[in-house]
C-alpha cells in the first residue's frame, strides 16, 4: 500500500512531507495540514508510492526477495477539510483529501486500503484496541527517513487532553488519542500518516495523524488522529462531485 506524500519547494527541491494513504485509484486520504499548513516554501505537489527510505536516490531496491520502485503521480486538485483551521490548537477537522492527474496503477506493492464504511467500525471502541501506524519521521532511533510501522493502543479523549494541556487542545468526536505500546510511536513529523485497523481482512484506514509530542510514542506522549469514520460523508461528497 502507498503511503508516502511529497512535497517540493519552489526551488524543485524534494522533499518527503507527509504520509498518506491511496483509497481510489486516483484519490489520496492525508491531513489537511499536508495541503494548507506545511510551508510557504513547499506545496504538495505530487504523491510517490513503495517510499521506503526516503534517502536513497535509486528508484529502485530490492526488497524481500523482490524489486520495489517508487511510483510517481502528480497531483491535480487538493481538498483540504473546508472547517479546518491551523490555528486551532486541538487541529480538529485535520483531513484532506488529493486527486491526482491519471489512475494510480495498481500492483502487487501498491493497492488501496479500504474506507471503513462498515457500522462494525461506527460501533468501534477505541480505548484499549490496538492499531498499526506508519511513518519516516524522527523515531527513538533518531533515524528519519525509513519507513517504520508500530503497534499502539487505543486511549481516551482525557488522555490526550492531559498530555496536551498546555497547548489548550481539547479532543472533539471526530479524533482519536492513540499511543503508549512498548515505546514504539510516532511523532509530530509524520502528519498525514494512516492509522490501520489490521483485525478485519482487508485492512481498513481508522485514522489520520495529526499531531503529537516532540518526543516519540509512551504512554505520556500520545498522538492525535482525525476519525476517519466521522467524515465518510465528507470524503464521498469530495469523491462523488470531483
Amino acid at each position: 500500500m502507498g503511503r508516502g506524500c511529497s512535497a517540493q519547494s519552489k526551488i524543485g527541491k524534494f522533499k518527503v512531507q507527509c504520509g498518506c494513504a491511496l483509497v481510489h485509484h486516483r484519490w489520496v486520504l492525508t491531513a489537511a495540514y499536508c495541503i494548507t499548513g506545511v510551508s510557504r516554501k513547499l506545496s504538495v505537489h505530487s504523491v510517490r508510492f513503495n517510499e521506503w527510505n526516503t534517502k536513497r536516490k535509486a528508484n529502485c531496491a530490492g526488497q524481500d526477495d523482490a524489486e520495489r520502485c517508487r511510483a510517481k503521480y502528480e497531483i491535480e486538485k487538493q481538498f483540504p477539510h473546508p472547517s479546518y483551521s491551523i490555528s486551532n490548537p486541538s487541529k480538529r477537522h485535520d483531513i484532506g483529501l488529493l486527486k491526482t492527474k491519471v489512475n494510480v496503477e495498481f500492483t502487487e506493492f501498491v493497492t488501496p486500503i479500504c474506507l471503513p464504511f462498515s457500522e462494525t467500525f461506527r460501533d468501534l471502541r477505541i480505548e484499549g484496541d490496538y492499531f498499526t501506524v506508519t511513518g519516516w519521521g524522527q523515531t527513538d532511533q533518531k533515524t528519519p527517513g525509513l519507513q517504520r510501522h508500530a503497534t499502539i493502543r487505543g486511549q481516551t479523549h482525557l488522555v490526550c487532553d492531559a498530555a496536551f494541556k498546555s497547548q489548550l487542545v481539547s479532543l472533539a468526536k471526530g479524533q482519536i488519542c492513540a499511543g503508549e505500546a512498548e515505546g514504539q510511536g510516532f511523532c509530530r513529523t509524520d502528519p498525514g500518516s494512516p492509522l490501520i485497523f489490521e483485525d478485519e481482512w482487508p485492512k481498513h484506514i481508522l485514522g489520520v495523524f495529526s499531531f503529537g509530542a516532540a518526543e516519540c510514542g509512551s504512554k505520556s506522549n500520545p498522538g492525535v488522529f482525525t476519525n476517519v469514520v466521522e467524515y465518510l460523508d465528507w470524503i464521498e461528497d469530495v469523491m462523488l462531485g470531483n
